[in-house]
């Protein structure tokens, strides 16, 4: 078996345990993950192949996407394995639950500077993932401030309030539009189609103006259409995402009177007149006067006199 090493002399044996050598300390597996609320991540060493003397590594945390401080305590400690010792070993990283919606987030792990005679095995980094356990913040609601807004027909733009409620987060965004009620964009009002925007956490309310038309008709009050659409940003729509606006009507203040019925009444350039008694008037505009009867205005009043009256329009 060994043969002769030394001829013609006594020779003898002794022996040395070399069935382990010191070993290789590793990570146990290449990730692991703890939740925000875990209070401490388990990370588990292991010593393969060896447990020869009492070695030890380098044990020590860095920031992948986590930040030490805020959302985790840096670890940098020397893991121990005693001689014969193969029983793995734990690092304990606290973790720091907050209560802000955020990714997951990673810490990088290392093992370094073995001593004893050991040597890092192949997974000597790893990755730790720490999984976020806050529910997202809401992006809100957008609405109108009312079912109805009002506006004078002289009063030059009617001024619709957009709110953000029940939540702030992120840029949010919601398409407002008008359409025609018994109001007729163009002659009665400006059609307005644009993006009501909100910044990330921004509560304060937007307002649109639309702008209206003055005419010299007596016409009734007038209604639009005004609709919220397309939230955007991970916003909602709120109950009220539809208003009408309503353009009422202003007659002339002050009339003139100028003929009895079947007279004519005259007058310099145009104006709006009415024809009537009472409160009950047929009106029209016209220029440089008209015939004040029943053929021009129609009858508003049958069998009663009546009479004409101007206005500037």
């Amino acid at each position: 078996m060994f043969g002769d090493p030394a001829p013609g002399v006594a020779k003898h044996c002794d022996y040395q345990d070399v069935s382990t050598g010191a070993g290789s300390l590793q990570f146990s597996a290449a990730t692991y993950s703890v939740s925000e609320n875990g209070v401490n991540a388990v990370i588990t060493i292991t010593r393969t192949g060896g447990s020869s003397g009492a070695v030890g590594a380098t044990f020590a945390t860095s920031n992948g996407t986590a930040t030490a401080g805020s959302d985790y305590t840096a670890v940098n400690q020397t893991v121990s394995f005693a001689t014969g010792d193969t029983t793995s070993k734990t690092v304990n990283i606290p973790i720091t639950n907050d209560t802000t919606s955020e990714f997951d987030e990673t810490v990088n792990l290392t093992l370094s500077s073995p001593t004893g005679g050991a040597t890092l095995g192949s997974q000597s980094t790893a990755v730790l993932t720490i999984l976020d356990d806050d529910a997202p913040a809401p992006a809100g609601s957008l609405q109108f401030s009312a079912a109805t807004y009002s506006v004078n027909e002289n009063g030059g733009n009617a001024v619709i309030t957009i709110t953000r409620t029940g939540g702030s987060t992120g840029a949010v965004g919601a398409t407002f539009a008008t359409s025609n009620g018994t109001a007729t964009a163009g002659s009665d009002y400006t059609a307005v189609n644009q993006t009501v925007n909100f910044a990330n956490g921004d509560t304060v309310s937007k307002t649109v103006n639309i702008p209206i038309t003055t005419d010299s008709s007596v016409e009734g009050d007038e209604t639009v259409n005004l609709t919220l659409s397309l939230p955007t940003g991970g916003a909602t729509l709120g109950s009220q995402s539809t208003a009408v606006l309503t353009i009422v009507d202003v007659p002339p203040s002050t009339w003139t009177f100028c003929a009895n019925e079947n007279q004519f009444c005259s007058f310099t350039g145009t104006k709006l007149v009415r024809y009537g008694a009472g409160s009950t008037f047929n009106t029209l505009t016209a220029t440089n006067g008209v015939s004040c009867a029943n053929w021009v205005f129609g009858d508003p009043v049958p069998g009663v006199a009546k009479h004409c009256d101007y206005s500037s329009p």
